[in-house]
C-alpha cells in the first residue's frame, strides 16, 4: 500500500500534537500568571483600579438577572453601538475600496483585518464629519439620528448586494466562514473561540460607571457641554477645547443618543479592531497558530482590559499608531516586488498616523520618524536601481496630512496656530490665557488649564 507522499499537507505526528498541546497549555498558563500575580508585583498605584475576571461574570450575572430596570439602558446602549459600527463599517468599506482598488489587495486582506481597517476609517470619516457638522452648529438630536439611519441603510446594500465592494452576506457565510473553519485544527478551534469568547466578555465592561477622572472631566464633559450650545465652540476655561478631538466626536454622537454605554463600547470596539489586526497580521507573515498564540497574549493583558471600556483616548490614539507602523511595513516589505501595493499600503499607514494625532497631539511625536524612514528609503532605492523616486513618503504624507488638516484648519481660524497652544513663537500666535501654558508641576497635573 503506498504511503501518503503529499508534502503540502503531510499527516500529523504524535509529536506535533505534543507540541501543539504544551504551547496551548504554556499560554494559558502565562494569561492566568499574567492576570493574577505580575499585577500584584508591578502595579504599585495606591488608587490603581484593575479589571478581574469576577467583574465580568458579575456584570453577566447582572444583565440576566436584572438591576433595578438597567435592562433597558444595556439593551438600548448595545442597539446605539450597532448602528454606529454600522455607519463606521459601511462608509470605512467604501473608503477601504476606493484606497485599494485595482491592486492585489482587496484579495490579500482577510475578512477580519477589512473590518478593521473598515472600522478605523469610519470612525475617523465620522469624527471629521462631526467637526464639519458642530463647527456649522447642527449639534441635534435630529442629526445623530439621521446619521444614524444613514449608517444603518447603507450597511444593509452593502450586505445584500452583490455589487463591487464584495461585502455580500450570504456569500460570505455560505462560502468563506465555514471553509475557513474547516481548514483550523482542533487546538486552533479552541484557542479561536477562546479569544472571540473573550471579546464578547469584555464588551460586557461597558454596563460599569466610568472611574477615569479625565472621562469626566474632558472626555465626556467637552462633549456634553457641545450638545448644551449646540455646536462646537473653544472654551478659555477648557484647555482641551482646543486640542484635537476625533474621541469627543465620537462620544458627542453617542452622548446626542442618550447613552454612555455605547460611548464605552465605541472604546470596545477599537480594542477589538487591534485584535483582529493583530492576528491577520501575523497570519499573512507566519502562520494561524502563531497568529493566534499572539493575538491570546494581546488579549491577555491586563491593562488593555482595564482601558478596553474607558472612555479616554490613550487606547484608540495607541491603536491607531499601532495600525500605522503594521502598513509601515507592509509598505517597505512590498516596495520592490509590488509598487503599486506598496503606495496603497502607504496611504493606509499615513491616515491611520493622523488619525492617532487626531486623538492625542503626542502622537506627533513619532510622525516625523515615519515619514523620513519612508523618504531615506525612497531615495536609498533610487540611487541603488537606478530609478525614478517612487514617492512612497508622499503618499504616506497625503494620508496623513488628509486626516489631520480639518483638526489644524480649526486651530489656525480660531487661534492662528495649527497646533496651539504649542509653538505659538513660531506661528507668531497669542496665548489666549496664560495659563494655557503652565510650568510643569510635580505634584499634579490634573488642575492645569482649569482656573484663571
Amino acid at each position: 500500500m503506498e504511503k501518503n507522499l503529499d508534502k503540502t499537507n503531510p499527516p500529523y505526528s504524535p509529536l506535533y500534537y505534543f507540541l501543539q498541546i504544551s504551547l496551548f497549555s504554556a499560554l494559558l498558563f502565562l494569561i492566568v500568571f499574567h492576570i493574577f500575580y505580575l499585577r500584584k508585583l508591578f502595579i504599585t498605584f495606591d488608587d490603581c483600579q484593575v479589571i478581574y475576571l469576577k467583574e465580568i461574570f458579575q456584570n453577566i450575572n447582572l444583565f440576566f438577572q436584572g438591576y433595578r430596570g438597567g435592562y433597558f439602558k444595556t439593551i438600548l446602549g448595545y442597539s446605539i453601538f450597532f448602528t454606529l459600527a454600522c455607519f463606521f463599517l459601511s462608509f470605512g468599506n467604501i473608503l477601504s475600496s476606493i484606497i485599494l482598488k485595482g491592486t492585489i489587495l482587496e484579495k490579500k486582506i482577510g475578512f477580519l483585518e477589512r473590518r478593521s481597517i473598515d472600522y478605523l476609517l469610519g470612525s475617523v470619516f465620522a469624527s471629521l464629519l462631526w467637526l464639519i457638522i458642530g463647527y456649522f452648529g447642527f449639534v441635534k438630536y435630529q442629526t445623530a439620528v439621521i446619521l444614524s439611519g444613514i449608517g444603518i441603510l447603507l450597511t444593509f446594500l452593502l450586505l445584500f448586494s452583490k455589487s463591487a465592494l464584495n461585502f455580500s452576506l450570504p456569500k460570505l457565510i455560505n462560502t468563506k466562514f465555514f471553509s475557513y473553519i474547516k481548514q483550523l485544527t482542533l487546538l486552533e478551534k479552541c484557542a479561536a473561540l477562546l479569544i472571540f469568547s473573550a471579546l464578547i466578555l469584555t464588551s460586557t465592561l461597558s454596563i460599569r460607571l466610568q472611574t477615569y477622572s479625565d472621562t469626566y472631566q474632558i472626555h465626556m464633559a467637552l462633549p456634553s457641554f457641545y450638545i448644551q450650545e449646540g455646536r462646537l465652540l473653544q472654551q478659555p476655561y477648557c484647555i482641551y477645547s482646543y486640542l484635537t478631538q476625533n474621541l469627543e466626536m465620537l462620544i458627542l454622537w453617542a452622548l446626542l443618543l442618550k447613552s454612555e454605554i455605547a460611548a464605552a463600547l465605541l472604546i470596545w470596539g477599537f480594542y477589538a479592531s487591534l485584535v483582529f489586526l493583530i492576528f491577520s497580521f501575523f497570519k499573512r507573515h507566519t502562520s494561524i497558530s502563531a497568529a493566534l498564540c499572539a493575538t491570546l497574549l494581546l488579549i491577555s493583558c491586563s491593562s488593555l482590559l482595564r482601558f478596553s471600556t474607558a472612555i479616554k483616548n490613550d487606547l484608540p490614539a495607541a491603536i491607531f499608531l499601532i495600525a500605522h507602523y503594521l502598513y509601515l511595513i507592509e509598505t517597505i516589505n512590498s516596495y520592490h516586488k509590488d509598487p503599486q501595493s506598496s503606495k496603497k499600503w502607504a496611504v493606509l499607514s499615513g491616515i491611520f498616523c493622523g488619525g492617532s494625532i487626531g486623538f492625542k497631539y503626542s502622537m506627533l511625536i513619532p510622525t516625523p520618524l515615519s515619514f523620513f524612514t519612508l523618504l531615506g528609503f525612497d531615495l536609498y532605492s533610487s540611487y541603488k536601481t537606478k530609478e525614478n523616486v517612487r514617492c512612497a513618503s508622499l503618499f504616506w504624507l497625503l494620508g496623513c496630512f488628509a486626516t489631520t488638516f480639518p483638526w489644524l484648519l480649526r486651530n489656525t481660524l480660531e487661534t492662528g496656530s495649527p497646533i496651539y497652544p504649542y509653538l505659538n513663537n513660531i506661528f507668531h500666535a497669542s496665548l489666549i490665557k496664560n495659563w494655557h501654558v503652565a510650568p510643569n508641576i510635580p505634584a499634579s497635573f490634573t488642575t492645569e488649564g482649569w482656573g484663571d
